[in-house]
């Protein structure tokens, strides 16, 4: 039998300090629409990431393409989940669409390392294990 783990606990594990409290405030009370409607946003992001690895040999396209894959999946199944569920995936597709972050995107060889450990406890703590992102 496997214990469930809170929400709390895994976040506070997996991820850095800075990483948990921009995610964690980024988690607010939404929707299926309001997550749809961030749709949008995530493809205009990944646009701007490939026209950002046009002009840098560090952006890592193939990774943000996986994130916004991901994240729209679990988008579309937003009507099946819970409030605090929901507001996982809005703190998810927010942290995806922040340069800001832990670490840039668009300038740092490593920027969608933060975002693929928040994605990755999103998508586990929703039984989504298929739509976790790995590195190729």
């Amino acid at each position: 039998m496997s214990e469930q783990l809170s929400p709390d606990l895994v976040v506070n594990q997996i991820l850095h300090a800075r990483e948990r409290d921009q995610f964690v405030a980024l988690c607010v009370a939404s929707s299926a629409a309001d997550l749809e409607a961030l749709v949008p946003g995530i493809d205009a992001y990944v646009v701007r990431v490939e026209k950002a690895a046009g002009e840098s040999s560090v952006t890592d396209v193939e990774t943000a393409r996986k994130l916004a894959h991901a994240l729209q999946q679990l988008i579309a199944g937003a009507e099946g989940y819970s409030d605090d569920q929901r507001a996982l995936v809005r703190g998810a597709s927010e942290y995806f669409m922040l340069t800001g972050d832990d670490q840039d995107d668009l300038e740092d060889i490593l920027g969608f390392d933060d975002d693929v450990r928040v994605l990755n406890v999103v998508a586990e703590l929703l039984g989504r294990s298929d739509l976790v992102v790995t590195f190729d």
